[in-house]
């Protein structure tokens, strides 16, 4: 299906607004080129030459539940300079406990099993259930101290 007309992006456009250049220097990682064959570019800054992917960053990281540490995790291990920033007094998310947005009594519609990181399994000889929200916000506070992510 040929590509006719660029759908609006409301969020990009606005970011182009507010910053006149937001990737100044940068090239993008990948660019459609023609239809059907993409072309990757490397990712380099123009002013020092460097590859960026080579380069550390910092990052911040808005929300600090389940996605927001395993990215948290993940930058670190890359190198990166990292932070997390929660609405919340704890980490965990909506399944931090004490937060008002689910209520306390919650199961997961998810085993065990299937709601771990690969990197954390359930405790050796857990069986197969579905957690409570209280739970798994222990098993996310479980994921903080094993991975040292604590006050990031």
């Amino acid at each position: 299906m040929p590509l006719t007309a660029k759908a609006p992006q409301p969020l990009i456009d606005s970011l182009r607004r507010a910053c006149s250049s937001p990737l100044a220097g940068h090239r993008p990682l990948w660019d459609p080129g023609v239809p059907g064959r993409p072309r990757i570019w490397a990712d380099k800054d123009t002013h020092t030459g460097v590859s960026l992917s080579m380069k550390q960053k910092k990052v911040l990281i808005v929300g600090g539940g389940p996605s927001g540490l395993a990215c948290l995790k993940e930058c670190l291990e890359a190198g990166h300079e990292a932070w997390v920033v929660e609405a919340g007094p704890r980490i965990g998310g909506v399944f931090a406990q004490g937060e008002s947005r689910t209520y306390e009594s919650l199961m997961l519609t998810t085993s065990n099993y299937f709601m771990c990181f690969s990197d954390l399994p359930p405790v050796a000889g857990e069986k197969v259930r579905y957690w409570k929200k209280g739970e798994y916000a222990l098993y996310l506070e479980r994921y903080v101290a094993q991975f040292a992510l604590a006050g990031r």
